[in-house]
């Protein structure tokens, strides 16, 4: 048996995936819209809806976000693991590299300004399943990252609007 599509919040498409493949069908017409082969396969279950109806994913270290109406897909950050805040304003995420330790960044939505959580360049934050309780708070205002230090993670909280370090161009740039 196929798993059951998740519907976006205005009901008017359905997301399934099959085999890593995202198929993305619109509600009133049954039909499987047709995705470019790049965009067609997804690593991970990074797939989440915003209103009211933008699909973001993540693929090799990239989330894109599709417009289903439009066949629109933009690359919108380049990070390792990501979360959507509820009201949709925000995409958190950490960036991982091999020359640099892990780094929670921040995308607005709505300008594509783009914040890094304050850390010591000694630290390494997370954000996202590998870490419980991290994510944003119910009015997306405050961001919740889990701080590796060492034997233990430690949860820190940050008022979004206090943080206002820019991300690295590469955190944006698509690859």
């Amino acid at each position: 048996m196929a798993p059951r599509p998740c519907r976006s919040p205005d009901g008017a498409w359905a997301v399934r995936l099959d085999h890593d493949r995202l198929i993305v069908t619109r509600t009133a017409t049954r039909k499987p819209i047709v995705l470019d082969r790049a965009v067609a396969h997804v690593t991970g279950d990074q797939v989440t809806w915003v209103a009211p109806h933008s699909l973001f994913f993540s693929i090799d270290y990239r989330v894109l976000r599709l417009d289903p109406s439009t066949r629109n897909v933009k690359f919108i950050a380049q990070f390792s693991d990501f979360l959507v805040s509820r009201n949709g304003r925000w995409l958190g995420g950490f960036f991982h590299s091999a020359d640099t330790m892990d780094t929670v960044g921040l995308v607005s939505l709505q300008t594509r300004r783009c914040v890094l959580v304050p850390r010591k360049p000694d630290e390494s934050d997370e954000l996202g399943d590998w870490f419980s309780h991290t994510g944003f708070t119910r009015t997306g205002r405050i961001v919740v990252a889990g701080r590796d230090l060492s034997a233990r993670v430690a949860l820190r909280s940050y008022p979004i609007a206090a943080v206002r370090h820019a991300c690295p161009r590469r955190f944006t740039k698509k690859p």
